[in-house]
């Protein structure tokens, strides 16, 4: 047992079983949870007990202590993340303004049925926290998500926990997005903050919102009740949908489940006997990613377009479970949309997606103290690709790196690599992801940094891009 890892594994805990941490620390601590006993009773004792552990230590302890005890926290979460380099591809929590939702936002169709079949749950509650009113206004209990709408000029990123729990002490995650990269936790618009959780169960008849900051420990509370009556219950659900075969990977709709403010819909990608190693919607982290597509539905009568609320990742809760930390050869998805009719024919296509392998934590040192330019000359294995890094350029502003992907027979074919950079001297920094530069000369990675020296280049992702697929669905 290395206790230092332990002790690091047993810090991040409650935020692993919140889902706050990033997908390379949260694969490291399953991996470490394979083999250490101690560490996975701790899990195993549940959410509720981790998170009042970490609640009752930061009361204990000196404010001082507390103090150096989040930063060395915040250090460690970062530095984990550079050592598991394996960041998640396109994910970020679905938070919507409220008012923006109504009028503009992806939720505008679901708010304005929810608010004409009297779905919500009105609580307006208020309560003071460091002199701003935060105001619990409505909660929609639905069928594919659970939305809390809250109002304040406060800024809820400075959270150190936002977590929702029911009556009987069983804690609901967050539901994430591919769809939108926002630098913060939540986004507010005009003081308004959505906050979107799984379903919750049906035993459930109170829900519990905390909100906590550590040091100094602070936290507020709402409690209201949930009627049956407000319960948005699904209406129609159809199985086994239909399925194909695109560029060797097997994809599936297993379920769609129709409901009064929205739907969902349940995807499998089966990678089969392939090498592939994941799938993602979209290849870049930040600013291309934003108000992309990637999965299109539309009505085929009407011609409109239905909003995708979510994408979740699904495969370990749906397929695998808690206890079993291996990868599986299959990618569970649950899509979250607008409300579509039972009986509708709908149009479906994606676009730019990407099956990828993962580099596992590869490094390149590019020295620029004497050169602007310099030779690399490296190559690396993946399975039945050759990924060669040639060389590097420094501009004022910017690093270009060369390379280029041969198959088995040494033939140049386009793939994708995910490299990041970060400046060597700055140990804490988090890799900013490069953008794959394609002409009909060369490939490269360009990086915007600033006038540095020595820079180290993390090897995360070989990816290929799948064809667009477009098909239709009959739903009855």
């Amino acid at each position: 047992m290395n206790k230092k890892i332990c002790a690091l594994v047993q810090d991040l805990m409650p935020l692993y079983i919140e889902g706050e941490v990033s997908s390379g620390s949260s694969e490291s601590i399953e991996q470490h949870l394979k083999s250490c006993d101690a560490c996975k009773e701790l899990y195993a004792l549940g959410s509720e007990n981790a998170f009042e552990q970490v609640s009752q230590r930061a009361i204990e302890i000196p404010a001082q202590v507390a103090k150096e005890r989040k930063f060395i926290v915040r250090a460690k979460r970062v530095v984990c993340s550079i050592i598991v380099l394996v960041l998640v591809t396109i994910i970020s929590s679905t938070v919507f303004s409220y008012h923006a939702g109504k009028t503009i936002g992806v939720y505008g169709e679901r708010f304005r049925i929810a608010e004409q079949q009297e779905l919500f749950i009105t609580v307006d509650d208020t309560k003071t926290f460091e002199e701003y009113e935060i105001v619990l206004e409505k909660v929609l209990v639905d069928n594919a998500i659970t939305s809390l709408i809250l109002k304040s000029n406060y800024d809820m990123s400075d959270f150190d926990s936002i977590t929702l729990k029911d009556d009987k002490e069983q804690y609901y995650r967050k539901v994430n997005s591919i769809f939108h990269t926002i630098p913060k936790k939540y986004q507010q618009v005009e003081g308004y903050t959505v906050l979107n959780y799984r379903p919750i169960s049906d035993a459930a008849s109170k829900l519990i919102l905390e909100l906590i900051n550590w040091e100094p420990y602070q936290k507020i509370a709402f409690e209201f009740e949930v009627s049956a009556e407000k319960r948005n219950q699904q209406e129609y659900e159809a199985h086994d949908i239909w399925a194909a075969e695109i560029d060797t990977i097997d994809v599936a709709i297993d379920k769609v489940i129709t409901g009064v403010s929205q739907s969902e819909w349940y995807f499998r990608f089966d990678r089969k006997e392939s090498a592939f190693e994941g799938i993602s919607f979209g290849w870049y982290l930040q600013k291309k990613t934003e108000d992309k597509r990637h999965i299109m539905l539309s009505d085929k009568e009407t011609g409109d377009e239905i909003p995708v609320v979510a994408i979740e990742d699904i495969t370990y809760l749906q397929d695998v479970g808690k206890e079993s930390f291996t990868r599986p050869a299959h990618t569970a998805l649950r899509m979250v949309t607008n409300p579509i009719d039972k009986d509708s024919t709908m149009q479906i296509a994606f676009k730019e997606v990407y099956s990828y392998y993962y580099l596992g934590n590869k490094e390149i040192i590019l020295d620029f103290t004497k050169v602007d330019s310099m030779q690399i000359d490296k190559e690396i294995r993946v399975n039945d690709y050759k990924l060669h890094i040639l060389s590097a350029e420094k501009y004022a502003s910017s690093v270009k790196m060369y390379y280029e992907v041969l198959n088995s027979q040494n033939q140049k074919i386009e793939v994708l690599l995910d490299a990041r950079i970060r400046a060597k001297e700055d140990y804490y920094a988090v890799p900013m992801q490069g953008e794959v530069i394609q002409t009909a000369d060369a490939e490269y990675i360009y990086f915007e940094k600033d006038n540095q020296d020595k820079y180290v280049i993390n090897l995360a992702r070989l990816g290929k891009a799948l064809s667009d697929t477009f098909f239709e669905l009959q739903l009855n």
